[in-house]
Order: structure tokens, then sequence, then C-alpha cells
């Protein structure tokens, strides 16, 4: 199920400062910042994630790889090991928070009882991850993964100095080998113990799938990279997206059977499962904080009674004429509510984050949110790890 592997490691005596050689997953970079990063370090791994030069790209990054291990820039370790790798950053709140897992290589199979997604996709397409997967054959930033298993926070504890350590993106990060046949199958142990849920990099997953059944036989391609953290207790932080409406077919009124409706002020609610509405000038109400009442959350999952975005889904949109389709996400709650100024006639619903329980039991019950329900902050860096074949 989880495995330890040999990994690709910039050597720290070629690339003392690491950091400057790894970078954010290839998803959440944008053209201004892959340049920054390639500017960075001659061997930024954004020239493996993101390569340039037309269609010829991805052979460029798979002889960049190639090159990188062939000059010790990038080193194989001996053995195989498990990596024990900590994120410490600060909290919205100003304390410091600390995400820890195990970065190791997952099976790939087909989503269902053992692998699940944790919310719905939106369609993307895969072909070019899949055609840098085929070029470099190579995983260059891993997947995120939870897991419920109550063992795997003390297996996952690391002992001993970090292998590496330095500051990237506004956080430090450590990586820590994990080898002792007794931790390796503790960690194994546990990961199997339990259905896991990829929370961060489903469209990856999938097109590892896409490569496994093009090759129509058992090798390498039959696991993925993956960072496993515990569902409850990892330290990443579950930010929201919230959605907004260019126009409501339906009326805000008539919401009190499901709801129920009090003055808020134009910001997120705070408690799991609530909504804040700001209509657009042309509906002439203020926003509203909606509070579902318990005759309609006992209708729902006990998973999604406190996730904003299902209870939006399955009890809101209904009532309001809309759903996920005509929605346009965004992080950031002010940017939704500027949206309202060109549409006097639209919406924007304002989510609270899902808490870790919800998504724990999530995956006992085996549902899935709707799409954009979580984010999961931090980010693992990139290149701080290579599974290469």
């Amino acid at each position: 199920m989880f495995a330890p592997f040999q990994g690709l490691l910039f050597d720290s005596g070629r690339v003392p400062a690491v950091g400057e050689a790894t970078s954010p997953p290839y998803d959440v970079i944008d053209a201004a910042e892959r340049e920054a990063l390639a500017a960075a370090h001659p061997h930024n791994v954004v020239r493996l994630l993101l390569p340039e030069g037309g269609e010829a790209r991805y052979q460029r990054a798979a002889e960049h790889l190639s090159a990188w291990q062939d000059a010790g820039i990038l080193v194989r370790d001996d053995e195989p090991r498990f990596y024990v790798y900590e994120i410490e950053y600060g909290a919205e709140d100003g304390a410091t928070q600390v995400a820890r897992g195990v970065i190791g290589e997952l099976v790939v199979t087909q989503l269902g009882e053992r692998v699940q997604p944790h919310e719905e996709t939106m369609p993307k397409t895969r072909s070019d991850r899949l055609s840098l997967l085929r070029a470099t054959r190579a995983n260059l930033d891993p997947i995120t993964v939870l897991s419920a298993a109550p063992e795997l926070a003390a297996a996952a504890a690391p002992t001993g100095p970090p292998r590496l350590e330095f500051a990237a993106g506004e956080a430090t990060h450590r990586l820590y080998d994990l080898a002792d046949p007794a931790a390796v199958a503790a960690v194994e142990g546990a990961v199997a113990s339990q259905p896991v849920v990829i929370a961060d990099g489903h469209h990856r997953y999938v097109t590892s799938l896409a490569y496994q059944a093009e090759q129509g036989r058992d090798g390498p391609w039959d696991r993925i990279m993956a960072f496993v953290a515990p569902a409850v207790g990892s330290g990443l932080r579950i930010a929201s997206a919230h959605r907004f409406f260019a126009e409501l077919p339906g009326r805000l009124e008539g919401l009190n059977g499901s709801f129920r409706a009090e003055a808020a002020a134009a910001e997120p609610p705070e408690r799991p499962g609530e909504l804040v509405v700001v209509p657009g000038s042309r509906l002439g109400t203020g926003p509203v904080r909606l509070v579902a009442t318990d005759d309609a959350l006992a209708r729902l999952p006990r998973a999604f009674r406190r996730a904003s975005a299902a209870v939006a889904r399955d009890l809101l949109y209904p009532l309001l004429d809309v759903g996920e389709d005509d929605a346009l996400y965004d992080p950031d709650p002010a940017h939704v509510i500027a949206r309202l100024a060109d549409a006097p006639g639209g919406v924007a619903v304002l989510t609270a984050p899902v808490d870790e329980q919800a998504v724990a039991d999530a995956i006992a019950e085996g549902v899935v949110f709707p799409q954009k329900t979580t984010y999961f902050v931090p980010k693992p860096r990139a290149g701080l790890v290579i599974r290469a074949w």
C-alpha cells in the first residue's frame, strides 16, 4: 500500500542552498513566479516541472533531469527509506504551527475502496502532466494524502537531527530519514490499516493511472510519490474556497424551512457548516448568515453537516435555482465580494473552513465533498525528494 523508496535528492555539497532549488507544486505557480524561481537557481526544479520550449519542452525536462544526475547535482539514496517531512509555519492567529507527514510511494490503484478522492473535481486536461511523466519517468512533487489511522502520527515522529532544513515560502522545511526497519514497518502498517484519501493532487494521481494503463505490465509506474499525513493532527491548515454567482435565478426569500437567517457582516462565517450570503445591489438586502436547521442537517451525511460547501450545494442551491457549475471560486472573500460591483443581480456565498474531524468522518463514511471544499496549506515543496525510475 505505502512503501519506502530510494529518493533522488539535491546534493548539499553541490547545492548548499537546497531551498532555492525547490518550488511550490506546479499548479500554484503562475508565469511570473516561474520566471522568478528559474532565476533563483540554475537547478531549480521548476525547469523540470514547467519546462519551456514548445513541443520539445518535455524532452528538455528529461534531459535536464538526466544531466543533473550525471553531474552529481541529484543523488539517489543507497537504500530505500521513508522521509519524514515537517513544515513549520505561522498560523493565522500568529502562533507557530508544524505540519508533519511521511513521503513514500503509494500504490496506484483505481479510485475506490483503498484510495479515495476526498472531494469532487472539475474536468481538467491531463495531457500536459501525462506528457511530462512519459518523458521524465519521475514524480517531481508529491501528492498529499490523508490517513485516518490513529497510529500514523506516532509512527511519523522524527528522531535525531534533520537531514535537510531550509526556509522557503514563508515556512521552515525539515526532512528526516526514516530507515529503521521497525519504524518503517510501523508506518507501512498504519497506512495499510485504513483507506486513504487524496487531499491534493487528484489530477496527478489520475494521470498516473493513465500512464499505468499505457504500460500494460507491472513496473515502477504502479506507485506514485505521496506525502501521507494524519487526517486528524497533521498540522495542515484547511482553507476554503468561496462561491460567486453572477446571476441569481431564484430568490433569497423563502429559506426559512431549511435555514435560520440573521443579518451579518460581509465576511466568512467562523463555524463550520454555516454560510454568509452577500447579495448584489439589485437584490435589495444586506448580507445574511444562514444556519441550517437540525431537520435540514439530518438529511445530510454526518461529515457534510460541518462542511459549508456541502450545506450550500445540498440545501441552499436548490432554493436559489443554481448549481456548482454556475459558480466561480476564489479563496479570497474580498475578491468574491468585489465581483458584485459588476453583477448587481448576483450573490457571493462565503464559506467556513472544514474542520479535521469532518474530513476524518468523510473518510469513515466513504462520502466525497463537493468540489473546492478544501484547500490544504502549506504545500509540500516540489523537488525536495524526487522519485524517478
